[in-house]
């Protein structure tokens, strides 16, 4: 796409930026509701056994986005604009191959690695449905790219229709479990991706007369390799604990945690929607060789950042008996205590977002890599030291250890030399 469809006014940008962020509140806002619904509705055991079946798939979703995603959203526009329905094609077809290898993987691990019925039953359910819970998230960075944040708002409003109107009629029926929590997901990104497909369909089956696929896979390939590397470090600091804690207390314990984590969510979220907003814009700007403008954009959406992240702690504990009880009817009283400490957390990963946002758009995928590489290593070392000793309390303390080190040399490689 010509750099012309970006956003040139004060206006268009706002405008584009809350369609963005409305797209971004609907598609997460319905995660966070349907894991608010299950945390009260499924026993301890179950949720945890949902958290620790969920953490597996956002691992394949994470070697998906790599591979795909956001190397799109970082060359789509620099690399591939005047072939840009062919090289969507060829994304879909990688979609495709990439997600059945992935519900493959998760049918292999229930057969060789200890687990019980309620963890089983729910990877059963997710590999099935793989290609349908993967789409998602293609399809919107695709529309994203076209600069059509309308579009993808519209996408997240139907998903979000069919998630929770799906999860309120199983457990109306009393039917409510693992494996169909993930049907429930899996049918709610299907509903929400076929107009899109529909609409796209010509680029999906379109011949690739103007652009080869090995020149396709070469150039994304020269990007991807190093966020491929990174997989493993993003996944680490914010999944490894689901592994751990159940030594430590069971699956309950990994469902304390997953209910600690859908608190901070709705930041998280929205600094992950601002990131994908400034991404086309930044890559731009270093694609002009205006480097000093990219970091000034970066220091300023910083400063934001690290505002909104006090602010939404500062609400998130002053309110949090009262945020405890709407939310989880008393199940999570404990939460209460946590909720001290989760404004460092905050601030470290809506700063870390920005960073490796700045360092993507400069095409610097090893360095994104290494910063988050710190990260997993201090997770996977005093991370779980701390949850082996301190349950829960220790994975949030080692949590927000690994986000403070990732941003120090995140900060340090974008910034230095300038």
């Amino acid at each position: 796409m010509p750099p012309s469809s970006y956003p040139t006014s004060v206006s268009s940008w706002l405008q584009r930026g809350a369609w963005s962020l409305a797209d971004q509140w609907f598609f997460s806002g319905a995660n966070f509701i349907a894991n608010i619904l299950l945390a009260r509705w499924l026993l301890p055991a179950e949720y945890g056994a949902f958290a620790l079946v969920f953490s597996i798939y956002l691992f394949s979703l994470t070697v998906h986005d790599a591979l795909l995603s956001e190397p799109m959203l970082v060359l789509g526009n620099s690399k591939f604009e005047n072939s840009a329905k062919q090289y969507v094609g060829l994304l879909f077809k990688g979609h495709l191959l990439l997600s059945l290898a992935a519900g493959f993987l998760m049918y292999l691990f229930t057969w060789v690695a200890p687990t019980n019925e309620l963890v089983r039953g729910g990877l059963h359910a997710a590999g099935l449905l793989m290609p349908a819970l993967l789409l998602p998230w293609l399809l919107r960075r695709v529309v994203l790219l076209n600069a059509r944040a309308d579009w993808a708002f519209l996408f997240s409003f139907i998903y979000s229709v069919f998630l929770l109107v799906g999860t309120w009629l199983i457990q109306q029926q009393g039917a409510l479990s693992v494996s169909l929590v993930f049907a429930v997901f899996g049918l709610a990104s299907l509903a929400a991706s076929l107009p899109f497909v529909h609409y796209y369909r010509k680029s999906i089956t379109r011949s690739t007369e103007t652009l080869l696929a090995k020149e396709v896979l070469q150039i994304q390939w020269g990007y991807a390799k190093w966020a491929l590397a990174a997989t493993l470090p993003i996944w680490v600091p914010l999944n490894l604990f689901y592994f751990v804690l159940p030594v430590y207390g069971g699956l309950e314990a990994a469902g304390d945690f997953k209910a600690f984590s859908n608190l901070i969510m709705p930041f998280t979220q929205s600094s992950l929607a601002i990131s994908l907003l400034l991404l086309p814009q930044l890559s731009n700007l270093a694609e002009q060789g205006s480097k000093r403008r990219l970091l000034d954009q970066v220091r300023k959406y910083l400063l934001v950042i690290f505002a909104a992240a006090l602010l939404y702690w500062l609400c998130l504990y002053l309110l949090r008996l009262e945020i405890l009880t709407l939310l989880y009817d008393g199940r999570y009283p404990q939460l209460g205590a946590l909720l001290a400490f989760a404004g460092v957390l905050l601030v470290a990963m809506g700063i870390s977002r920005i960073l490796v946002t700045g360092l993507r758009a400069l095409q610097q995928p090893r360095q994104v890599f290494e910063g988050y590489a710190v990260g997993a290593l201090l997770a996977a070392s005093f991370g779980v030291w701390l949850t082996l000793e301190h349950a829960v309390v220790g994975a949030l303390v080692g949590q927000t250890l690994a986000y403070l080190g990732m941003c120090t040399l995140l900060a340090w490689q974008l910034f230095k030399g300038k």
